[in-house]
């Protein structure tokens, strides 16, 4: 009898005394050495998984040492190095191991499964465990399916060979095989077939927690995760306190909830990647995480800052235009320094404390120039890549605003110049669950293949203001 077989058979004889509130004191004593044993035999079968894996992924590394140069081969992702110091001995990715473990134990499996991980900084593991800790949904089962090395090694070559599975061996196979299922409950409203899920630890959300972005919005806002097409957020004023005399009904002081649902929207990006630069590349996990960071952040700063709202999240000029938030110049169509005063004075003094404030460069250098002494009281110079400040708050750069410089004076044009607010009250809603479809050949405007496959990517992300009263914009346009 095989370990499998040993540990079918000792779960059945388990199963004889679950449920049963009489057993003996031999039954409680056998049932106690049935599970030590059970315990054993996982952990036997973990370490003959993870020889076999270190053994095959060595086998890898030598034919593609013997196949490309040196420094191609370093970047490899297949390469299975020494789990970290400290953690449990245990592999969390076994797949019979998952799929009998309940939610608690799946959690515990993916706390492992993300301190494990080889190639991976203490950056990405950092990001990992705080997005997961803040996912909505059940995170444990994306992180175990996707993280696992077997299923980073056949994700690698299958996007190296525009999904040839018959360069997989067996535990690659059987590792995309156990994410299909959750693959195909991400797909809610688009089609369920084909492709595969990326690895957590290059999910655009990671990247961008893990090495930083330019984006200013979503480096300030409060971010969630979720496996759906939604998000709500319950927002409430600070609840009501009153004074009452002593032993006398406490006034009515109800507060208000209020529910802003975040509709999440798909974003698409394709890029075609030639033969020849397939042929050559060594580190296809690390050429995967490049191409879903760039495109999807240049995507994203636009539609944070003036998305409509309509098929992508709603920007933040595009929540707080035509509100009581938007605020006119003292003068129509022109930009003075009264203007930068009223933004951050018409903030109530709560979200006024929190405000960071943002404009175009542009902006920024035409408030510099209301006044040629530099050390004025408006604008405050700090070292060490500290953020200036504008009226004691942090002032960053938007170039998707509008700009000074360049003020649109038509009757109707709206010039949103300068943003102040608390951005902990502009929610990102991240899809967490990316998927990339590979398609063998891409053919030109003719018909004819132009000798190239395809990465073809999909997320979600949505985002809306769920209190305009935390924020003010300065529109340059007419006087109310």
């Amino acid at each position: 009898m095989n370990k499998q077989e040993e540990l079918a058979s000792i779960r059945e004889k388990l199963e004889a005394f679950e449920g049963r509130s009489d057993l003996t004191a031999d039954e409680v004593a056998e049932g106690s050495a049935l599970l030590d044993r059970a315990d054993a035999i996982e952990v036997e079968i973990a370490a003959e998984r993870s020889f076999s894996e270190r053994r095959a992924a060595a086998a890898e590394r030598l034919a593609a040492a013997v196949e490309t140069n040196a420094v191609a081969s370093e970047r490899t992702d297949s390469v299975r190095r020494a789990p970290v110091p400290g953690v449990r001995d245990r592999n969390p990715w076994d797949i019979d191991g998952v799929r009998a473990a309940g939610d608690t134990e799946r959690a515990s499996r993916a706390q492992d499964a993300i301190e494990q991980m080889h190639d991976v900084d203490d950056s990405r593991r950092e990001a990992m465990a705080t997005i997961a800790e803040r996912a909505q949904g059940d995170p444990a089962d994306l992180i175990l399916a996707t993280t696992s090395p077997a299923y980073r090694s056949a994700f690698a070559k299958l996007l190296a060979s525009a999904g040839d599975k018959s360069k997989l061996n067996a535990a690659e196979a059987e590792a995309i095989r156990a994410a299909e299922p959750l693959r195909r409950a991400m797909s809610a409203g688009t089609n369920g077939t084909g492709g595969y899920l990326v690895p957590t630890d290059i999910e655009p959300s990671v990247t961008l927690s893990a090495d930083g972005t330019n984006n200013p919005i979503y480096n300030l806002a409060r971010k969630v995760q979720t496996t759906g097409t939604s998000y709500r957020v319950v927002q409430s004023p600070n609840a009501a306190w009153s004074w009452d005399g002593e032993n006398t009904e406490v006034s009515d002081d109800t507060t208000t909830l209020v529910n802003t649902d975040i509709s999440l929207y798909v974003a698409q990006g394709f890029v075609p990647v030639s033969f020849a630069a397939q042929q050559a590349i060594g580190g296809v996990m690390g050429v995967a995480s490049d191409v879903l960071m760039g495109g999807w952040n240049d995507l994203i700063g636009a539609a944070l800052t003036t998305g409509s709202g309509s098929s992508q999240p709603v920007g933040i000029i595009k929540a707080l235009d035509g509100t009581s938030s938007e605020l006119s110049p003292a003068t129509g169509e022109t930009f003075a320094v009264t203007d930068v005063y009223a933004t951050l004075e018409g903030l109530p003094a709560r979200h006024r404390r929190n405000a960071t404030i943002m404009a175009h460069y542009n902006t920024i250098a035409d408030i510099r120039q209301f006044a040629t002494d530099d050390g004025h009281a408006l604008l405050a110079r700090l070292g060490d890549g500290t953020p200036e400040r504008l009226l004691g708050r942090p002032l960053v750069e938007n170039e998707d605003m509008d700009d000074s410089s360049t003020i649109d004076a038509a009757a109707t044009a709206d010039n949103f110049i300068l943003l102040a607010g608390d951005f902990q009250h502009y929610v990102i809603a991240e899809g967490w669950g990316t998927q990339v479809r590979l398609i063998p050949d891409v053919f030109g405007s003719n018909g004819r293949p132009i000798g190239a496959s395809g990465i073809y990517m999909s997320t979600r992300l949505g985002a809306d203001c769920v209190l305009n009263g935390a924020f003010r914009v300065m529109n340059i346009a007419t006087t109310a």
